[in-house]
């Protein structure tokens, strides 16, 4: 028998797959709501890493207008947590079968990822956690807002959100990796639609099992989210081992725990 089994969550009322269904023309298969975690995060609870912040404004901490920046970036930060709403949704299941021929990886048969790519990460994975990540719509107003007032410091307002994003990613995998110890396993590569040989496409199908809406995500039709600084991916979860990790930002680079 082909089933979908949910880790951590209480027992599903819409039977032993734990997929809820609605038909509406097209058939979309999600997770049922009891079995996916909600998490809002205080603002003032994000950790933040001003030099992930100059990363992600591509400008090095030794440039000789540093202290100019560090002022923008602490001006920048107070302001991104007086309008983030960071919100967080995932759950974990496991992995029914790999095909490394048809490059698919199967939950049950209703839901099957494809991709070269994706395959690679999970070869070895005993569970997968699917995640939905947003700052919420509201700082994307205020970098429009930014914008057209002073546009050095909108940009520099943006690394900030961005490094924030991960501050909350950070604390996701904080949360994933405790549910991995627990069953015995570690959390290892993360991964995310677009990166290496996994379509941007599947984008979308990872959004109908989450149902990102219920904290105000939502797909363009060319699959990017909005609002704009949100993350979406998946985490392995092996047998503890030295398994490399991959990291989020360059997906060809490796590190190992």
């Amino acid at each position: 028998m082909h089933h979908l089994s949910i880790i951590h969550a209480a027992d599903s009322d819409q039977g032993h797959s734990g997929i809820a269904s609605t038909s509406d023309g097209d058939r979309v298969t999600r997770f049922a709501e009891n079995l996916i975690s909600t998490r809002t995060i205080d603002p003032g609870d994000v950790p933040f890493d001003i030099g992930l912040a100059y990363k992600f404004l591509k400008i090095r901490k030794s440039a000789a207008n540093k202290d100019d920046f560090d002022e923008m970036i602490r001006k920048s930060l107070v302001e991104c947590r007086k309008v983030i709403a960071p919100v967080y949704r995932f759950a974990v299941a496991r992995i029914e079968s790999i095909d490394k021929k048809k490059a698919c990886v199967a939950l049950d048969r209703e839901i099957c990822f494809e991709g070269a790519g994706l395959v690679r990460v999970l070869r070895d994975a005993k569970q997968v956690a699917f995640f939905v990540l947003t700052l919420g719509a509201k700082f994307d107003e205020l970098v429009e807002e930014w914008t057209v007032e002073d546009f050095t410091l909108a940009y520099v307002l943006d690394g900030v959100a961005s490094a924030c994003l991960h501050g909350v990613l950070h604390i996701l995998e904080k949360e994933l990796s405790e549910l991995a110890d627990e069953n015995g396993l570690v959390l290892s590569k993360r991964f995310s639609p677009g990166f290496h040989r996994w379509d941007l496409r599947q984008q979308k199908q990872l959004f109908e099992l989450l149902d990102p809406g219920k904290i105000g995500m939502e797909l363009s039709d060319s699959f990017v989210m909005l609002p704009q600084h949100s993350l979406s991916g998946i985490y392995s979860m092996k047998v503890a081992s030295s398994a490399p990790t991959l990291s989020a930002d360059n997906p060809q680079q490796t590190v190992t725990r």
